[in-house]
């Protein structure tokens, strides 16, 4: 999915059902745009979205991934109650 600001193209997302009851979830913004407090909204308003599905009835887990040097994104993720567990090349 495209994240826009103001009709500009800032990033994208994924939803991605793992079964299992799991959820991978992942975002990447423009670099430009890091630090400006969108991942926490884009955060809000995806689980918002999740919750108003047919994935809130069956989900157990929520999986999330970013760019490793994206530390924006890794407080973003921290800050909303994700564990970091590793990284994958």
């Amino acid at each position: 999915m495209a994240i826009l600001y103001d009709n500009i193209l800032i990033g994208t997302l994924h939803l991605i059902e793992r079964g299992n009851g799991c959820l991978q979830y992942g975002f990447g913004i423009l670099p430009e745009f890091w630090g400006r407090g969108f991942g926490n909204l884009i955060m809000a308003e995806t689980f918002e979205y999740v919750r108003n599905t047919e994935w809130a009835l069956n989900l157990k887990e929520i999986w999330a991934d970013t760019h490793h040097k994206n530390s924006f994104a890794i407080n973003v993720l921290k800050n909303n109650g994700f564990i970091y567990q590793g990284y994958i090349n």
